[in-house]
């Protein structure tokens, strides 16, 4: 069987290829590509199977529990442990991926500062990859910092863009 072609289209935009030589190093190409040949075809599949329940749900089929996942459901069970660093979120802030965004939040004193992929990445041709390279450049700095100034850097989980392969700069 003859594997998919996957092609990485580079940018002439000089933003976005300072961004692409941060991200995308060859052994993240290599590791995208494999990703892509071996589960692009799953990945349409389960988007086409979505995009019919979707059509489901909207004329009134609403979700349900599955059969098979009853007894799971009737046993006595707990999940792990809340992490140390999610224990004290009293503050919080949730923003795009922008430098002065990230810089006034990681500056801010906030516990957390979640950097949005999706809703908040709307900036005309901010592609994820300048995205991920501006959000970067302050974790990259912090292995240069002493212990004490590295620790009040909040602790900062990503808000994912979907799957979907309909975002630009994907």
């Amino acid at each position: 069987m003859t594997k998919p072609v996957v092609q990485v289209e580079r940018s002439t935009d000089p933003e976005s290829a300072e961004a692409e030589k941060i991200i995308l190093t060859a052994e993240a190409v290599k590791f995208i590509t494999e990703l892509q040949r071996q589960f692009d075809g799953r990945r349409r599949d389960l988007l086409q199977k979505r995009a019919i329940r979707q059509k489901a749900i909207d004329a009134g089929d609403l979700p349900t529990f599955l059969p098979e996942t009853a007894e799971i459901r009737k046993t006595n069970w707990s999940v792990a442990p809340i992490s140390n660093d999610l224990l004290d979120r009293r503050i919080e802030i949730t923003g795009p991926v922008d430098r002065k965004m990230i810089i006034n939040a990681l500056n801010s004193g906030a516990n957390v500062y979640m950097a949005d992929f999706e809703d908040s990445n709307s900036r005309p041709g901010l592609t994820i990859l300048q995205a991920s390279s501006i959000y970067l450049m302050p974790f990259a700095a912090k292995s240069n910092m002493s212990a004490r100034k590295a620790s009040s850097i909040p602790w900062a989980p990503i808000r994912p863009c979907c799957s979907c392969g309909r975002e630009a700069g994907i």
